[in-house]
């Protein structure tokens, strides 16, 4: 490692602290040569303030330790994250390369995924929404391959219970990626946004819009602009969720308005 590496990796490290400041201070050791032009990309890249910087080194170190949850990352684990970016994140090329970089360092990093959670649950006290957009991404990424592995399972939903969530809250995730059955849900999401036809069941639209089947029509649409306006992307880009984020945050939106929209065709008002 180059000493000047060491020293971006040692500031960066101090700037952040804690487990998250370890494993981004180790990836900029390693990652930025002695060179202006790389140096002068990865402090622009890696984010534009401290909120970016802890969600972008917190989303891809979790990532990292959940994908390793099995002992080590193997290389199709790592060819699913990639493709996982490209279809959900809009990363150009350099940020992308952190992203993975980041991966990689925490998925062999002494750095425990417990003592993440719990530094950016202290970090992301007040920003509840983007608590739940970190693990709405990690069931997303498990289940990216069509296989949920149950030591993926149990760190996420340790992780969600340090993020301050109840285990309704995880299943409530789950089910929206992943079938009884196990299989994926992500595939069908895809296609049935692409054709403009619905997946959803009715029980499914009711869990999503937190109603009971029997609620009257004013608690549907209390909840559903109660919903609405918390999942907005532009609420989560206030929070300090990068644009590289918001397809993530539209497509939870998109969810919302779908299953509105067959409810109140169900209900005809």
């Amino acid at each position: 490692m180059a000493v000047l590496g060491k020293i971006i990796g040692g500031v960066l490290g101090f700037f952040l602290g804690g487990p998250l400041g370890a494993i981004l201070g180790a990836t900029a050791g390693h990652y930025v040569a002695d060179d202006k032009k790389t140096r002068k990309k990865f402090f622009t890249n890696i984010g534009g303030n401290r909120s970016e910087v802890v969600f972008f080194s917190g989303l891809f170190s979790l990532i990292g330790k959940v994908a390793s949850a099995d002992g080590s990352i193997s290389q199709q684990e790592v060819a699913v994250i990639n493709q996982f970016i490209d279809r959900n994140f809009r990363l150009d090329p350099v940020r992308k390369n952190y992203a993975m970089a980041i991966v990689h360092q925490a998925a062999r990093s002494h750095e425990s995924a417990e003592d993440i959670a719990m530094q950016l649950r202290a970090e992301l006290s007040s920003k509840p929404q983007v608590r739940e957009l970190l693990i709405d991404i990690l069931v997303a990424v498990a289940a990216a391959d069509g296989s949920f592995l149950s030591t993926e399972e149990r760190m996420i939903r340790n992780i969600c219970a340090i993020l301050g969530f109840a285990d309704s809250f995880y299943f409530s995730v789950k089910e929206r990626y992943v079938n009884a059955d196990g299989s994926s849900r992500q595939q069908q999401y895809r296609q049935s946004h692409a054709s403009s036809t619905s997946s959803l069941s009715e029980q499914q639209a009711y869990k999503i819009l937190a109603c009971e089947k029997g609620c009257s029509d004013e608690e549907l649409k209390k909840a559903y602009r109660k919903l609405v306006k918390k999942y907005h992307p532009d609420a989560l880009s206030s929070q300090g969720v990068s644009d590289d984020f918001r397809e993530v945050a539209k497509r939870r939106y998109l969810e919302i308005q779908e299953a509105f929209d067959l409810l109140t065709a169900r209900r005809k008002f």
